[in-house]
């Protein structure tokens, strides 16, 4: 019988860790727009109080994803205190290399102890874990190595297809079961975020739910009803 996980001291400061990862937009595949046309509605996402952005770029090439994510480190900075976190999806060595946030790392990359060799102490983990066997096997590995862990996927998602589909009652045992802090993805949205978050997630992270005419609005309303639903913890992403 697989193990009930409990709230520990660690636990406790992992949540604090991933405070940013309470609402992360992943960015859409940026290979047909120019960067200069994202930038308004990254404009749109600072304003609406999105905390975290991962960029995440079908690449295999370190130069392009590089330059790609230094144009988002210097236009985010323009924002000061706003500023979101950046996370950059895989490319550790770049992560480090560029002082980002923090990285996501799925199964088949780079393994989170070797990732955070590369990185250090400060940047943030996130590990997607996609079924029981590797919620078991990321629950050996020690919070130094791991920050949260992504549930993967809460609902169906046409940017996030998947095999495995947890819904609310998988997400319930998935957050029983983890040892880490948990992000619900896949197919979030305004109407179903709540339900994530009273199921034990301690953040989402949305593609298509974001990128909408009206992304500051969005984001506002999805920070309000997180916050709702995490009041009885005093976990809000702003006062």
């Amino acid at each position: 019988m697989r193990r009930m996980h409990t709230i520990t001291p660690t636990f406790n400061n992992q949540i604090n860790r991933i405070t940013p990862l309470r609402l992360c937009l992943v960015t859409k595949d940026l290979k047909n727009q120019s960067f200069e046309t994202y930038k308004p509605f990254l404009a749109q996402l600072v304003s609406g109080g999105v905390p975290s952005i991962q960029l995440r770029v079908k690449t295999t090439d370190v130069r392009e994803f590089e330059g790609l994510a230094k144009q988002f480190q210097i236009y985010l900075s323009s924002f000061g205190e706003r500023r979101p976190k950046l996370i950059f999806n895989d490319f550790v060595e770049s992560a480090a290399k560029l002082k980002a946030d923090g990285v996501h790392i799925g199964q088949s990359d780079m393994s989170p102890k070797e990732a955070r060799k590369i990185l250090g102490a400060g940047p943030l983990i996130g590990l997607t874990v996609n079924n029981e066997n590797e919620l078991e096997a990321a629950n050996q590995l020690p919070s130094e190595w791991v920050d949260s862990v992504a549930c993967t996927a809460v609902f169906p998602s046409r940017t996030k297809p998947c095999d495995n589909i947890w819904g609310l009652d998988g997400l319930k045992h998935f957050v029983k079961l983890s040892k880490h802090p948990v992000v619900g993805i896949g197919g979030i949205n305004l109407h179903n975020v709540q339900a994530v978050i009273e199921s034990g997630a301690m953040g989402i992270a949305l593609v298509g739910a974001l990128h909408q005419p009206n992304a500051h609005l969005i984001a506002s309303e999805l920070i309000d009803k997180i916050n709702s639903s995490l009041e009885v913890k005093n976990l809000c992403l702003r006062p």
